[in-house]
C-alpha cells in the first residue's frame, strides 16, 4: 500500500514538473526535409501601446485557411501564464516549396465585422505569428489621413530564409490594402518565398535583439558609476567603523584596567551597554523569520535563474524564463524552510508549523492573489491573459505537493541543525529601557533613508528591465543583471551596517526590524519609479519589425483598466519581492557584527577593506611601513589601473571594429582598427593619470598635515580635508587631462592599414580620441 501511494506521488510530481519544461510543437529539433510541412501559428492580437492586453487572433473576424491537420498548440505552463494562444493558421507551407500569391479564404464583411476591424485599426492593433519558434509581427490595417476611411491588409507575403535543413529567418510584408465597406467579400491571400541564408542557426535570434540599446555606453557607464559608488561606500563604511570602534575599544580597554571603585558606570554609553539585549528576539518573530526565509529563497532563485539565462539563452524560447523561474522556486523551497525555521527556533518560537506554512505560502499567496484579481479583469475583457482552469490546478499542485513538502524538510533540518541559540553573551532577563535619541537616529528615519543608495545603484538597470518587459525590447544582457545584483547586495549590506551600528550606539537594540525595513525600503523607491516610468516613458515609438507601421510615429501611453491594473499590480508584486530579498541581504551582516563587537579580543579590522591588515597581522608583517603602503600608497596604482581597465572594457569594440579617420579638411576617409586601438590606449592612459593623481596628491598632502601640531590636536579634521582635497584635485585634473590628451589625435599614414597608404594627404590623418 505504501509503495503504491509512493508511486502515485512520484507520477503526480513528474506530471507537474513536465508541464514546466519548455517543449516545441512540430518543430522538436528544428530540422526539416524538403516538402516537409512547416506550421504557421497565429498567436495573439492587441493594441500596440498595451503590450499585455492581447486577445486570440481569431477573436477578430479573420478567416482561417482550408488546411485542417492541426487545431491547437498545447502550451507549457510558462506560455499559459503569459497568455500564449497559438492556433493553426490553416495555411499550407512546405519546406523550400515556394507559393505564389494564393487566396486561402474570404471574409464576408457585414456591419459587425466591419466595426470590429475599424475598432482594431483605430487602436493600432497588431498581431503576432510564429514559424519554427521565430516570431513575426504584422499590422491589422490603417486609416487614411482624415480618419474617415479604414483599410485592411489582406496579403501576407512571407519570406523565409533557410540554411541547410534549418529555418534561420522569417519576414512578413503586409500588402493588398482593401477599403472596409459593409456587405462585401474580402479575399485573404498569402505567398511564400524561400531564400538561402548564411545566418547560422544559433545566431538566428540576433535580429530581434537591440545591441545599440542594451550595450549603449550609458549602460556601461551606469555599471561603472555604480561600481565606483560601491568602492566609495565600502571604504566609507570601513573608515567610519574602524575609527569609531578603535576609539570605543581604547575607552573600554582603559575602563577594564580600572578597579570597580574607580570605574564610573554612569559614563558608559554606546553599543556595549546593549550587548545583553542585542540578541533579544524581535517583535513578531513568526512574521520576521518567514520574511527572512522567503527573502533568502528569492535571492537564490534570482541568482540561479540569471546564471541559467547567461548559459542557456532562455529568452529564445516562449515562456521558458517563467517556467524555469517556477521550477527553480519550487526546487529551492528547502532554503526557505531552513533559514526561516532555524531563525524562528533561535528566537524561541514554538509555533513552528504555523511559521512553516506562512513561509511556504507567503510569496505564492501574494503572486496568486494579484493574479486572481487581474484574472477577473482579463475574463471580463476576454483577453488571452485570462489563466485557464487547468493552469490554476497545476499551480496549486506545485504549491501543495512540491513547495510545501520541501519547505517542511528544510524547516526540520533548520531547527535541528542550527536552531539552537549560540549567542556569545547572555540575554538580560529584563529589557533595558531605550533612552531618548536625536531625531535622525529614530528607526522610522533610518528606514526611510536606508533605501536611497541601494535604489541609486540599480535605477538605471530598472529602466532597461522595465523597457524590455513593458515595451518591445528583448532583455538578453544578463551579465549586466548579475553585476547589478552583486552591486545591490554590497551597497545594501554596507548601508545597513552603518544604520545598525548607529542604532546600537544610540543604545537602541531593536535592530532586526530596522535593518530589514531599511533595506526593504528600496522597494518603495522602485515602485515610485514605476509611476514615473508609466507616465513619462510608455509613449512607444514604432519599430522596424512591423512593415506599414511607419505612419504611426509615436503611440500614446498605456491606457485602459486591464493594462493599468496589470502594470501596477505586477509592479507591486515585483517591488514587494525585491524588498523582501533586499531585507534578507543585510540580516547576516548585523548578526556577524553584533556577535563580534562585544568580544574584547576582536580589533577594528572586521570589514572588507581591512582584510589586508588582517593578513599582515596574521603573518606578523604589520608595521608602520606596511600600514602606510596599504592605506596611502596602494590605493594610487589601484585607482589608476581600475580607471584604465574601465575604459578598455567600455570601448573594447572600437579595437575590433575600428573608428573613423579624417583628413586635414575633416572629411572621413575610412575606418581604422589601428586608430581605434591607439585611441583606447591614450584614453586609458589619460584616465589612469586623472584618477591616479587624484588618489596620490591627497595622500601626500595628508602625510604632511599629520605632522602639524594643530592636526594632531584635532584629528577629526583629517577626514574632511581628505574629501575636500580629493574633490579639488579631481576638478583641477579634468582640464589638465583634456589639455594633455586632446580629443583629436593624429597618426602617420604609414602606421595605418594598407588601404590608407594610397590616400593623397600630407602624411598625417586624424581621429577622434573620445572620452
Amino acid at each position: 500500500m505504501g509503495l503504491c501511494r509512493w508511486t502515485i506521488e512520484v507520477v503526480v510530481l513528474m506530471t507537474v514538473f513536465s508541464s514546466l519544461l519548455p517543449v516545441r510543437a512540430d518543430e522538436h529539433d528544428h530540422k526539416y526535409t524538403d516538402k516537409e510541412e512547416v506550421v504557421l501559428w497565429m498567436n495573439t492580437v492587441g493594441p500596440y501601446h498595451n503590450r499585455q492586453e492581447t486577445y486570440k487572433y481569431f477573436s477578430l473576424p479573420f478567416c482561417v485557411g482550408t488546411k485542417k491537420t492541426i487545431s491547437h498548440y498545447h502550451e507549457t505552463l510558462g506560455e499559459a501564464l503569459q497568455g500564449v494562444e497559438l492556433e493553426f493558421s490553416g495555411l499550407d507551407i512546405k519546406y523550400t516549396e515556394e507559393v505564389m500569391q494564393t487566396t486561402y479564404c474570404d471574409i464576408e464583411l457585414d456591419k459587425p465585422k466591419k466595426d470590429a476591424f475599424v475598432y482594431a485599426i483605430k487602436n493600432h492593433y497588431w498581431y503576432q505569428m510564429y514559424i519554427d519558434d521565430l516570431p513575426i509581427w504584422g499590422i491589422v490595417g490603417e486609416a487614411d489621413e482624415n480618419g474617415e476611411d479604414y483599410y485592411l491588409w489582406t496579403y501576407k507575403k512571407l519570406e523565409i530564409g533557410y540554411n541547410g535543413n534549418r529555418i534561420v529567418d522569417v519576414n512578413l510584408t503586409s500588402e493588398g490594402k482593401v477599403k472596409l465597406v459593409p456587405n462585401t467579400r474580402i479575399p485573404m491571400s498569402y505567398s511564400v518565398k524561400w531564400k538561402k541564408s548564411d545566418v547560422k542557426f544559433e545566431d538566428r535570434f540576433d535580429k530581434y535583439l537591440d545591441p545599440s540599446f542594451f550595450q549603449h555606453r550609458i549602460h556601461w557607464f551606469s555599471i561603472f558609476n555604480s561600481f565606483m559608488m560601491v568602492i566609495f561606500l565600502v571604504g566609507l563604511v570601513s573608515m567610519i567603523l574602524m575609527r569609531t570602534l578603535r576609539k570605543d575599544y581604547a575607552r573600554y580597554s582603559k575602563e577594564e584596567e580600572m578597579d570597580d571603585m574607580d570605574r564610573d558606570l554612569g559614563d558608559e554609553y554606546g553599543w556595549k551597554q546593549v550587548h545583553g539585549d542585542v540578541f533579544r528576539p524581535s517583535s513578531h518573530p513568526l512574521i520576521f523569520s518567514s520574511l527572512i526565509g522567503s527573502g533568502c529563497q528569492i535571492f537564490s532563485v534570482s541568482l540561479i535563474v540569471i546564471i541559467l539565462a547567461m548559459i542557456e539563452d532562455l529568452y529564445t524560447e516562449r515562456g521558458s524564463m517563467l517556467s524555469t523561474a517556477i521550477f527553480v522556486y519550487a526546487a529551492t523551497s528547502p532554503v526557505n524552510g531552513y533559514f526561516g525555521g532555524s531563525l524562528y527556533a533561535k528566537q524561541g518560537g514554538r509555533r513552528w508549523i504555523k511559521q512553516m506554512f506562512i513561509g511556504a505560502f507567503l510569496i505564492p499567496a501574494m503572486v496568486c492573489g494579484t493574479a486572481f484579481f487581474i484574472n477577473f479583469i482579463a475574463i471580463y475583457y476576454h483577453a488571452s491573459r485570462a489563466i485557464p482552469f487547468g493552469t490554476m490546478v497545476a499551480v496549486c499542485c506545485i504549491c501543495f505537493f512540491v513547495i510545501l513538502p520541501l519547505n517542511l524538510v528544510g524547516t526540520i533540518l533548520g531547527r535541528n541543525l542550527s536552531g539552537q541559540p549560540n549567542f556569545p553573551c547572555r540575554v538580560n532577563a529584563v529589557p533595558r529601557p531605550i533612552p531618548e535619541k536625536k531625531w535622525f537616529m529614530e528607526p522610522a528615519v533610518i528606514v526611510c533613508l536606508g533605501g536611497i543608495l541601494p535604489f541609486g545603484s540599480i535605477f538605471i538597470e530598472m529602466y532597461f528591465i522595465f523597457t524590455s518587459f513593458w515595451a518591445y525590447k528583448i532583455y538578453y544582457v544578463y551579465g549586466f543583471m548579475m553585476l547589478v545584483l552583486v552591486i545591490l547586495c554590497i551597497v545594501t549590506v554596507c548601508v545597513t551596517i552603518v544604520c545598525t551600528y548607529f542604532l546600537l550606539n544610540a543604545e537602541d537594540y531593536r535592530w532586526q526590524w530596522t535593518s530589514f525595513l531599511s533595506a526593504a525600503s528600496t522597494a518603495v523607491y522602485v515602485y515610485m519609479y514605476s509611476f514615473y516610468y508609466y507616465f513619462f516613458k510608455t509613449k512607444f515609438k514604432s519599430v522596424d519589425l512591423i512593415p506599414k507601421i511607419s505612419m504611426y510615429k509615436i503611440f500614446p501611453r498605456m491606457y485602459g483598466l486591464f493594462q493599468t491594473s496589470f502594470y501596477f499590480g505586477y509592479m507591486a508584486v515585483f517591488s514587494t519581492a525585491l524588498g523582501i530579498m533586499c531585507g534578507f541581504l543585510p540580516i547576516s551582516a548585523p548578526l556577524v557584527i553584533a556577535s563580534l563587537i562585544p568580544h574584547k579580543g576582536i580589533k577594528p579590522a572586521l570589514f572588507w577593506q581591512a582584510l589586508p591588515q588582517i593578513i599582515l597581522q596574521r603573518f606578523r608583517l604589520f608595521s608602520a611601513v606596511t600600514e602606510t603602503i596599504c592605506r596611502s600608497l596602494l590605493p594610487i596604482p589601484l585607482s589608476a589601473c581600475l580607471a584604465a581597465f574601465s575604459v578598455m572594457v567600455v570601448r573594447s569594440e572600437e579595437s575590433e571594429n575600428g573608428i573613423q579617420v579624417f583628413d586635414s579638411n575633416g572629411n572621413a576617409v575610412g575606418v581604422s582598427k589601428e586608430a581605434g586601438s591607439k585611441a583606447i590606449k591614450e584614453t586609458a592612459l589619460s584616465r589612469a593619470a586623472l584618477f591616479g593623481t587624484t588618489a596620490a596628491v591627497p595622500s601626500f598632502l595628508l602625510a604632511l598635515l599629520k605632522r602639524a601640531k594643530f592636526v594632531q590636536r584635532n584629528p577629526m579634521i583629517i577626514a574632511p580635508v581628505r574629501h575636500v582635497s580629493t574633490a579639488i584635485i579631481f576638478g583641477l585634473m579634468i582640464p589638465v587631462s583634456f589639455s594633455v590628451f586632446p580629443q583629436f589625435g593624429k597618426m602617420k599614414r604609414e602606421n595605418l592599414e594598407e588601404e590608407f597608404q594610397s590616400l593623397e594627404s600630407n602624411g598625417e590623418l586624424f581621429y577622434h580620441r573620445g572620452l
